[in-house]
């Protein structure tokens, strides 16, 4: 924390990003990525400019809440949406939708780093 930067105002494809979510730095693709209103986004230049992620979810459509990075599978992660899940295993190419057994919304998404199969889920109504 010595040195900080400032940073212009999110935007993607002219869409001024108004909340963001959650943020996760993935190393393998040398990557920022954040859960916004817009949906999910992603910086390869430290926050100067980014672009969308392509999802299941349609820019705007709806607001991305979490994501996490498996610890080792640099191309498996996860986002969520309301009380849905979405993996992928290859960088975002394909997605797998899965709907959680609960009415609540994700707010947070963890995967334990020393048993990738357990994930945790932070929920809010």
């Amino acid at each position: 924390g010595r040195s900080w930067f400032a940073r212009p105002p999110i935007t993607v494809d002219n869409n001024g990003i108004s909340k963001i979510n959650d943020m996760r730095y993935h190393t393998p693709r040398g990557a920022l990525m954040l859960a916004t209103d817009y949906g999910l986004i992603e910086s390869y230049d430290d926050g100067v400019t980014w672009q969308s992620f392509q999802t299941p979810i349609v820019p705007k459509s709806a607001p991305i809440s979490a994501i996490a990075v498996h610890p080792r599978r640099s191309e498996t992660f996860w986002m969520t949406t309301g009380n849905q899940m979405y993996r992928t295993q290859d960088g975002g190419i394909t997605w797998k939708q899965i709907i959680l057994p609960t009415s609540l919304q994700v707010s947070m998404l963890r995967v334990d780093p020393q048993n990738p199969l357990t994930m945790y889920a932070g929920l809010t109504q």
